[in-house]
């Protein structure tokens, strides 16, 4: 509402709160005649929140504010005339994460490089990391209108970031800004903080198999890769609850899944690989040491009196692929010297 720059229209979008957030709502209304308030009667969830408003928005560019976050004054300005002035598609800044406590924690996280005009997925290195946040862009409404991008409403995580995939695939002129345009304001039941439910961790697959799918079909294999490895957050916070011994079946159903999630020209495995070797071969090449030291441990569980044989024939597995040794050395040398059992592994590493 104190934006800088006042020719903008507010959506807010009730999703069927039980809380006071309809009265505030309707209060700022009478104050403010650009706000437009549209109610869900029941909660459809965070994917169907934005696909209301974004249906419902008339302006030219379209920008997105989570319920507990803020922006500066001046950032809707900020990337407003950066658009204009450079007519992108797509605007980024940075962004500032704020504790609990108020505090600074970190500012300008995503602002890795100077202000760059006009650059796309496929010229900049940046952008193929696919940076978040997708709150810190300001998105042409009429390049996610022409190419049909709505967000995924049966996922409870990962759907912004499959939204951000399709939106930078698409665009051919994006600029990044240095100066932050978005403030996250932590909270301890965050959906970034908490540890993931089943149903969660398992919509953090589909979110994983799909933006690396992605980018495979415009030839960025390298970049699909890079968002399979690049899954420490949802890996911890989903073993955490289920670490004990009579979860584990559930770990084992859930790597599972993730065994077919990764396309086999990513990892050179073969019908015959063992299902064990493959899930140690994902979480090795996910770079989870710790807990592929559990899984080993877990294997020692359903079959007691077997571990160093099973050590052994993991590391064996590991070793027999030989399309991926030279991308698998250092990782299996690093697991190998912290595996707390010894001999089989440090045997197996000189190999290398």
């Amino acid at each position: 509402m104190h934006q800088t720059l006042k020719n903008i229209e507010i959506i807010c979008v009730n999703d069927g709160s039980t809380d006071d957030s309809g009265k505030i709502i309707i209060a700022c209304k009478k104050r403010d005649s650009r706000i437009r308030r549209i109610q869900h009667i029941n909660n459809l969830g965070e994917g169907a929140a934005r696909n209301t408003g974004l249906d419902n928005a008339t302006g030219k560019f379209v920008f997105h504010l989570d319920a507990d976050d803020s922006i500066p004054k001046t950032a809707i300005e900020d990337l407003y005339l950066a658009a204009v002035f450079h007519s992108s598609q797509l605007v980024k800044g940075g962004f500032s994460i704020f504790g609990s406590d108020g505090s600074l924690r970190a500012e300008n996280t995503e602002s890795a490089e100077k202000k760059v005009v006009n650059t796309n997925i496929y010229k900049s290195a940046f952008l193929r990391k696919i940076p978040v946040s997708h709150c810190s862009y300001l998105y042409d409404r009429e390049l996610v209108q022409n190419h049909g991008i709505r967000y995924r409403t049966d996922l409870s995580v990962g759907l912004d970031l499959i939204w951000l995939t399709q939106t930078l695939i698409a665009a051919n002129r994006v600029t990044v800004l240095e100066s932050s345009v978005y403030n996250y304001h932590l909270r301890s039941d965050s959906a970034t903080q908490s540890i993931l439910s089943l149903k969660q961790a398992y919509d953090a697959l589909e979110a994983k198999r799909v933006i690396s799918q992605l980018l495979i079909d415009v030839d960025l294999v390298n970049e699909a890769r890079s968002v399979l490895t690049g899954w420490n957050y949802q890996v911890k916070s989903f073993w955490t609850p289920v670490s004990v011994k009579e979860n584990r079946l559930i770990f084992f159903e859930f790597f599972k899944q993730f065994n077919e999630l990764i396309p086999d020209d990513l990892v050179p495995w073969n019908q015959v690989t063992p299902f064990r070797h493959r899930i140690l071969l994902a979480l090795v090449i996910l770079v989870q040491y710790d807990i592929a030291l559990d899984y080993l441990e877990f294997l020692q569980e359903v079959d007691p009196g077997k571990l160093e044989k099973n050590v052994k024939s993991n590391f064996e597995s590991l070793l027999g692929h030989t399309v991926s040794k030279v991308y698998l050395r250092s990782s299996v040398r690093s697991l190998a010297d912290k595996t707390r059992w010894g001999s089989p592994a440090s045997h197996f590493s000189q190999k290398f």
